[in-house]
């Protein structure tokens, strides 16, 4: 094969670092080109690229002199600052492995994925912190040999549908991710970020683009009454939320002058938030983003599109493809519900530790999540559900997500999380649990207009709060077995009420068909009551 003209020996085939992909080429070359532009404003104190630059190689040196040596898994869990970011950049920097920790996890979580990586250390404010590390490392740059094909850190999933799972993603994976956030968002130098999500979990691709175009990151912590004002004294021309944090933004007083755009990510936003979101900031784009720890970000949708697209997550990123298959492996056509399987450049690895990745999540070089959704004749994704959230209710497949975005239209409803109740007649039942109080007869005759009968919950479960994971999704899994074993409705003292359904024995009365339930002669429900 012949070699490339800027070949040096001393690499052998591998390419050499000025072509490799390396996640902490993002730091310094953008402190390079803008050393004394401003990189983060926290409180009072302002550092520049050029200062984040060098505490990026204390980090690096001072973790090797704790003896950390390249392919270490170090766990780094801390608040937002400065040094958090150049920590990150350092790992990188020093062939290290990044585990991010969420500051909200449990110590039961933080030991699990310390064991499943083998993490020899981890920074927190409670022991070791960056801050003590920074301090005691050398200014200069470290010499060491990173492949771009090496782990720049392992993710782990929110452990919605069972225990964490660990990925490692590479630094070219999460350079590529990085480069291409900073395009489909349209960042640009004169842009500022404001970032109160966790700068080492979630919040480090978005902040990962804005190293990349040498903008301005504000870091402060999330407060909804005053968020809009904030946006103002700083200027702030970017924000990224969950959606649970924009719901609660939308409360807070403040015009948004300054903002041009808000990205999502994290979990679904509900057509209805999306509308009163647009409605109060008509000038602001709402981006939406989806995407799984072990896939990267699969596709995004801009305002322009949401508007004619209800329910859509967008079009495919850059370098990425989206094919929708059904149980045996083939394609179904535009519309048709099936396992959503995506390629492209910022996939992981593959799982690491004792926990394996579920069957059938690789076909051909194709992989999963386990989403299930379809495609329209343009390409855009809608994503029903995962296989495993799949209500099965008389042999008729139900899906939570479409029922949830019903009911979240409904004046005075907050979260819902809809979920198939054990039935020995049916199989399940559909039952919604939601935060609010609006009444089930307004319930039901909204689900009327908009669902077919046999989607219709069946029974209404209030609670004061939803159970949520550390980085904030609904634990579905966890409300199904709350209510399997009784142990929410009893906890909130909220009576399980069933109605009944077409053919169904309800004490020693049948219930027979009628103008209010509509069903077919096997009794089930088929049409829209």
């Amino acid at each position: 094969m012949r070699r490339p003209w800027d070949y040096v020996e001393d690499f052998g085939d591998r390419p050499p670092p000025w072509r490799r992909l390396l996640v902490e080429r993002i730091l310094r070359q953008t402190a390079q080109r803008s050393p004394n532009s401003q990189a983060i404003i926290s409180g009072d104190r302002v550092t520049t690229w050029a200062e984040l630059d060098v505490m990026a190689n204390r980090a690096a040196n001072g973790l090797a002199r704790l003896n950390a040596r390249p392919g270490d898994v170090v766990a780094l869990s801390a608040a937002n600052s400065a040094e958090t970011l150049a920590m990150m950049f350092g790992m990188a920097r020093a062939g290290l492995i990044a585990l991010p920790i969420n500051t909200m996890n449990r110590a039961d979580e933080i030991d699990h994925q310390l064991h499943e990586t083998g993490a020899i250390m981890m920074l927190s404010a409670e022991g070791l912190t960056a801050e003590e590390v920074i301090a005691n490392g050398e200014p200069e740059p470290p010499r060491v040999d990173v492949d771009e094909l090496s782990p720049f850190w392992i993710r782990f999933t929110s452990g919605t549908t069972g225990r964490p799972r660990g990925y490692a993603v590479s630094h070219r994976a999460v350079s590529l991710m990085i480069q291409q956030m900073a395009i489909e968002l349209r960042y640009d130098a004169d842009d500022t970020l404001l970032v109160n999500a966790p700068l080492a979990h979630a919040a480090f691709a978005f902040a990962g683009a804005i190293v990349a175009t040498g903008a301005t990151m504000v870091l402060a912590p999330f407060d909804a009454e005053h968020l809009w004002q904030d946006c103002q004294y700083h200027g702030v021309t970017q924000l990224f939320m969950v959606p649970t944090m924009l719901a609660m933004a939308l409360q807070g007083a403040g015009a948004g002058a300054t903002v041009r755009q808000i990205s999502l990510a994290g979990s679904a936003l509900t057509p209805s938030l999306r509308q009163r979101a647009v409605q109060r900031f008509p000038h602001i784009d709402f981006t939406e983003l989806y995407g799984a720890s072990e896939l990267g970000m699969l596709t995004v949708l801009h305002s322009r599109d949401a508007a004619e697209r209800v329910g859509s997550v967008g079009l495919p990123r850059f370098g990425y493809d989206v094919r929708i298959l059904d149980d045996d492996g083939h394609d179904v056509p535009p519309g048709v519900v099936g396992t959503v399987f995506v390629q492209g450049p910022s996939l992981s690895d593959g799982p690491v530790g004792s926990v394996s990745a579920p069957a059938n999540v690789v076909r051909d070089g194709w992989v999963t999540s386990g989403d299930m959704g379809r495609v329209d004749n343009d390409g855009f994704l809608y994503l029903a559900d995962r296989r495993s959230d799949l209500i099965v209710s008389g042999g008729l497949n139900v899906y939570p997500a479409e029922v949830e975005n019903v009911l979240q239209q409904v004046d005075d409803v907050g979260e819902v999380v809809v979920v198939g109740f054990d039935d020995e007649v049916w199989g399940q039942r559909v039952t919604a649990v939601l935060t609010g109080h609006a009444p089930d007869a307004v319930l039901d005759a909204h689900c009327r207009q908009m669902l077919a009968g046999y989607k219709i919950p069946r029974s209404y479960v209030r609670v004061d709060e939803l159970p949520k994971t550390a980085s904030g999704k609904l634990k579905r899994g966890t409300v199904r077995e709350l209510l399997r074993t009784h142990e929410l409705s009893e906890r909130h003292l909220t009576e399980l009420r069933v109605k009944p359904r077409v053919g169904e024995e309800v004490g020693t009365q049948r219930v027979r068909r009628s103008a209010g339930w509509c069903g077919g002669s096997d009794g089930v429900d088929r049409g829209t009551c």
